[in-house]
């Protein structure tokens, strides 16, 4: 994989870093930091490169070992996770915080061979991503063992030179980091125009409409067939669950190919063209959204989902979908939620939901008001989004160049590092 310069090591991962499990627990576990439990973090609070500390789990303190404690310079891997594109995400852990993780996750804690941030970029390259994809193609798709990451290897320069190569990527991604947070904002203020025009067009300034009706959806929607369990091996259907939908976009980005025989337990309603799939767990992340495409019709989704199917001689489809878009929707639901561990809610708490409604020709007019300013945002944020994707290759690009040793000028003087000790206690 790689071509290393003179003075340089390909190191398993083993021999650099100790691998640590995360935390088991139960129910019986989960507290609050009133009653002196510790936060956990878990797979879904890797985004991007760093810890997401929402959502967390709070466990009582004697569930977690002394070397379970997370530390400056640790990295978290995610080991185990229903959605196979969490698997081997990684997050390193700033220390600012008594915390520790799951058991679906790893600690990777380097040793003295390695500088933390070198040791942390690593985790960021194609390269480490591409090594995950190899492994995912295996039978264990969501799984990654311990033996896995241990085989894991590393190119490693002499300290000396480590620390250069951190110093030069640390000043390129800061120039970098300034205009990420640029196009980000810029998208945080499309987000906030959208739930602008929202707004308008659910109180009646977007277009001027007569009189509004209250309703709730339980009065509007139809009942959703469920699918019998079977395990017959000639049933064949696509699967839709939270992983098949992009939150950002609330789209439908794909769906699980099963049979009778491979149908996960949850995969039970049949849903239909001009369903909203609304996800009752962690309602504040807007896993939502509209069928539209027929490849999806007659197919299966999870339970996870309360499935709001219009009735269309009173309630258009996409007026439903752009409504479960909105705070004044989403909010009342948001404080409903139950449980620790994954939030949620009912389906009959999203079924008993209000909706002012006017009549069928004007819910068009409104949805048509809607697309036309979403229009007009949807080319702006394609734009960001294209910059934003040439930054995450820029930065790719660099860290290509910080392993392969062309980033910072080699010197001969730097000794290579001493494998010899570590070796030794491995053998003990």
């Amino acid at each position: 994989m790689y071509n290393i310069k003179r003075h340089w090591n390909i190191i398993f991962l083993h021999l650099l870093a100790h691998i640590i499990k995360g935390v088991t627990y139960t129910k019986a576990d989960i507290g609050t930091v009133r009653n002196g439990c510790i936060p956990i973090v878990r797979a879904n609070n890797i985004q991007g490169d760093k810890l997401d500390y929402k959502d967390l789990v709070w466990v009582v303190e004697s569930r977690i070992a002394p070397d379970q404690f997370l530390r400056q310079g640790d990295v978290v891997v995610a080991t185990s996770s229903g959605s196979k594109h969490l698997v081997g995400k990684t997050a390193s852990f700033d220390g600012k915080q008594k915390i520790s993780c799951g058991a679906f996750c790893a600690i990777l804690r380097p040793n003295n061979l390695v500088d933390n941030l070198f040791f942390k970029y690593f985790f960021q390259t194609q390269e480490y991503r591409n090594l995950i994809s190899s492994y995912a193609k295996g039978s264990n798709i969501n799984n990654l063992k311990n033996g896995d990451l241990a085989k894991i290897q590393i190119p490693v320069p002499p300290m000396a030179e480590q620390k250069r190569i951190v110093r030069k990527i640390e000043e390129l991604f800061g120039l970098i980091d300034r205009d990420i947070q640029r196009l980000t904002d810029t998208l945080e203020q499309l987000s906030q125009f959208r739930q602008s025009v929202l707004h308008q067009a659910f109180s009646g300034k977007l277009y001027k409409t007569t009189n509004w009706t209250k309703k709730t959806l339980q009065d509007l929607c139809l009942s959703v067939a469920k699918r019998k369990d079977s395990k017959n091996e000639q049933e064949h259907f696509l699967y839709l669950d939270i992983a098949s939908i992009d939150n950002q976009t609330n789209t439908i980005i794909g769906a699980t190919p099963h049979t009778g025989v491979t149908a996960p337990s949850r995969a039970r309603q049949i849903v239909k063209n001009g369903d909203v799939l609304f996800s009752t767990v962690r309602t504040y992340l807007k896993n939502i959204a509209l069928i539209t495409d027929e490849k999806y019709h007659n197919q299966i989704a999870s339970t996870g989902f309360c499935v709001i199917r219009a009735n269309k001689k009173q309630l258009l489809p996409k007026f439903i979908y752009y409504y479960t878009l909105t705070d004044s929707f989403l909010s009342p639901l948001n404080a409903k939620q139950r449980g620790s561990s994954y939030p949620a809610v009912r389906d009959s708490d999203v079924l008993n939901s209000t909706i002012y409604l006017p009549t069928l020709p004007e819910q068009q007019k409104i949805v048509d008001e809607i697309e036309k300013a979403f229009r007009s945002a949807d080319k702006v944020q394609k734009a960001v989004q294209n910059a934003l994707e040439e930054a995450k290759k820029l930065k790719q690009s660099i860290l290509k160049k910080a392993f392969a040793g062309e980033l910072v000028p080699q010197d001969p003087n730097d000794k290579p590092v001493d494998l010899t000790q570590i070796k030794k206690d491995k053998q003990k």
